[in-house]
């Protein structure tokens, strides 16, 4: 939660437990997010930036971030 709540990532709406996108079409956190039992995932596109988040909640000890991102604009 405090993660999510952080510049950029809080512009995101929609956080989900599986890798589907409107943006991306099979990006490679998208395969990624495949492999995990547990996760969470979202995207972001405003016309200036183009943000892919991938946190892998398998370990409940320790989250592991995937993040991809470029300004566009």
């Amino acid at each position: 939660m405090a993660l999510q709540q952080q510049t950029p990532l809080n512009k995101i709406q929609q956080w989900r437990s599986q890798t589907d996108s409107q943006i991306f079409a099979d990006s490679p956190l998208q395969q990624k997010g495949k492999q995990m039992q547990s996760l969470l995932y979202a995207d972001f596109s405003d016309g200036a930036y183009l943000m892919e988040v991938l946190i892998d909640t398998s370990n409940a000890q320790q989250y592991v971030v995937y993040a991809s991102n470029a300004f566009v604009d």
